[in-house]
């Protein structure tokens, strides 16, 4: 069985709230999902080492519009997916699944006003699975004896979505100066 998995948020955060819901899917139907993703979730890096991942599609700024509906249908009617799961209430994602030939497209009910991300997602795993499912990430990045053990290693989390969230590129670049002088 293939089955597509369209999360088209902007962020890495909002990539790494679905996680534990994309796995799910995966574990539920026994098999490697493919995800359709904006570019900036940066999902080709983040989940190249996961398990319950076989292929990553980025969704193109080229994909808009009539002209764009055609080639993202096109796309993934020529990947022969079983089973598309929407994780928003879009028309417009919805009408790309069945424009390429895929039977069994589930989705959030459609043209529902926003609400809470991380419940959605839940409710709508939940439903699809019939298990209840954490909402605790899993990604899976490099190990631990993959990193140079002669050097200390501090990872910062430097996105979030909305200018008023945000904290300037310098900002990270001027801590982590500070953060190795003290080493």
């Amino acid at each position: 069985m293939k089955i597509l998995i369209i999360q088209q948020r902007y962020g890495i955060g909002d990539l790494i709230i679905f996680l534990p819901y994309i796995h799910a899917i995966s574990k539920k139907f026994k098999t490697k999902v493919s995800l359709l993703v904006k570019e900036s979730s940066k999902a080709s890096d983040l989940l190249s080492n996961d398990k319950n991942i076989d292929e990553i599609i980025i969704l193109d700024k080229d994909k808009d519009g009539i002209k764009g509906f055609f080639k993202l249908s096109n796309e993934i009617k020529k990947r022969n997916f079983d089973k598309v799961f929407i994780f928003n209430s879009s028309l417009r994602y919805n009408l790309v699944a069945k424009f390429s030939g895929v039977k069994s497209i589930l989705q959030y009910p459609l043209f529902r006003s926003k609400d809470n991300l991380v419940h959605s997602a839940k409710i709508f795993t939940e439903n699809v699975t019939g298990e209840i499912v954490s909402t605790e990430p899993n990604l899976n990045i490099k190990s631990i004896d993959e990193f140079d053990k002669n050097i200390k290693h501090v990872g910062l989390g430097i996105s979030a979505s909305g200018f008023t969230k945000r904290w300037d590129i310098q900002n990270y670049i001027k801590l982590a100066q500070e953060l190795k002088k003290k080493t």
